[in-house]
C-alpha cells in the first residue's frame, strides 16, 4: 500500500494520463464515431489540463506535469482558431439572419417572439416547431409577412421547421422525407447584383441507436445540396457537432463552406453554465463579403439563438 504522502502524486499522475487519453481519443472519430463526441469538450479539457498542471507542480509530479502540458497544448491549439473577442451587433451590414432552435419542450413563447421582434433580422430560420410555436410565429406577420412552415416532416428527431422573411423569396424548396436527408428549408433571394440562398437545417442528435451514422449520411446529403447551388449560400441551423469535430471537417471539406466569424459561441445547453457546447452554426460561401455570428439572449429554449450579420460587397 502506498504511503499517504504519495497519494496526491499518484492521483495527479492518474488524472493527467486520463485527460491525455481522452484528448487523443477525440481525434479518432474517423474510425470510431463515439470518440468524436469526446472532441466536443476540448474547451473543458484545456481548462482541466491547466488545473492538473498546477496541481502537479504543487505535488511535484514531473510526469504529470509533462502529460498535462501536452494535453493543454493539444486542446488549446485545436480551439485557438475559433477564439475571438466578442463584439456587439453592428449596424454596418447588408443582411441579418436569425437562427433559433425553439425547443419542443419550451411552452413559453413570449420571450422568443419578443426577441425576434427586436432582432431586426431579415430572415429567420426556426427549428423544432410545434403547433403552439406556429401560432406564435403567425403573430409576427406584420414584420415577417412571408412565412413557410414545414410541419408534416417524417425525418427522425424534431424535424419541424419554419422560415420567416421580410421580403419575398424567388424560389423555396424543402426536404421531401427521403431517407438520410435532414430536414431543411432552402430559399433563394436577390441581393446586391447577385442572388443569395438561405439553407436552414437540423441534423439528428448523435446519441441514439444508429444516429451517429445517420448524422454522417445527413452531412453527405446536405453537402450535395450545397454543391448544386451556385453563387452565395448561407447554411445555418442546429448541427449537433462542434467546430473541432470530424463531422465539421467533413462538411467544410466537402463543400468549401466556411464557418462565420465570431468565436466559439457555445449555444447549448443554455441553462447549464458553465458547461455549454457550440453546436449551432452558420456556414457561408460568399463571392465577396464577410459574415459574423453573435449569440442571442436566453429565450427559454435549451439553445441560444445565433445572429449572423453579413456585409455583401459588390462584385
Amino acid at each position: 500500500m502506498p504511503k499517504l504522502s504519495r497519494l496526491p502524486r499518484i492521483f495527479a499522475g492518474t488524472v493527467s494520463i486520463a485527460v491525455l487519453g481522452v484528448t487523443l481519443l477525440g481525434f479518432q472519430g474517423e474510425w470510431f464515431r463515439f470518440f468524436d463526441l469526446l472532441s466536443h469538450f476540448r474547451v473543458y479539457l484545456a481548462a482541466f489540463s491547466l488545473l492538473v498542471v498546477i496541481a502537479a507542480v504543487v505535488v511535484e509530479n514531473r510526469l504529470a506535469i509533462y502529460l498535462s502540458v501536452i494535453s493543454l497544448a493539444v486542446n488549446a491549439l485545436t480551439i485557438a482558431p475559433y477564439i475571438s473577442w466578442p463584439q456587439a451587433y453592428s449596424d454596418d451590414r447588408h443582411f441579418r439572419l436569425a437562427t433559433v432552435n425553439l425547443w419542443v419542450n419550451n411552452p413559453a413563447t413570449a420571450p422568443a417572439i419578443e426577441f425576434l421582434r427586436n432582432s431586426d433580422a431579415d430572415v429567420v430560420v426556426l427549428n423544432e416547431m410545434t403547433p403552439l410555436w406556429k401560432l406564435a410565429a403567425k403573430t409576427l406577420e406584420d414584420i415577417y409577412p412571408y412565412q413557410y412552415f414545414r410541419m408534416n416532416c417524417q425525418e427522425p428527431g424534431h424535424c419541424q421547421m419554419a422560415l420567416l422573411s421580410k421580403e419575398p423569396w424567388e424560389e423555396l424548396l424543402s426536404a421531401t422525407n427521403t431517407p438520410d436527408t435532414p430536414s431543411f428549408i432552402m430559399a433563394r433571394f436577390s441581393r446586391q447584383k447577385w442572388g443569395i440562398t438561405i439553407l436552414g437545417t437540423r441534423l439528428i442528435w448523435p446519441l441514439g441507436d444508429g444516429t451517429a451514422e445517420l448524422q454522417e449520411r445527413q452531412i453527405n446529403a446536405i453537402s450535395k445540396i450545397v454543391n448544386k447551388e451556385g453563387g452565395a449560400i448561407i447554411l445555418t441551423g442546429d448541427f449537433n457537432f462542434s467546430p473541432w469535430s470530424i463531422l465539421h471537417r467533413k462538411l467544410t471539406g466537402a463543400t468549401g463552406l466556411k464557418r462565420a466569424e465570431g468565436g466559439i459561441l457555445a449555444s447549448w445547453i443554455s441553462r447549464s453554465l458553465p458547461i455549454r457546447l457550440p453546436i449551432d452554426h452558420t456556414f457561408v460561401r460568399l463571392p465577396a463579403g464577410t459574415a459574423r455570428m453573435h449569440l442571442g439572449p436566453n429565450i427559454g429554449s435549451d439553445h441560444l439563438p445565433i445572429i449572423t450579420d453579413l456585409i455583401l460587397n459588390e462584385i
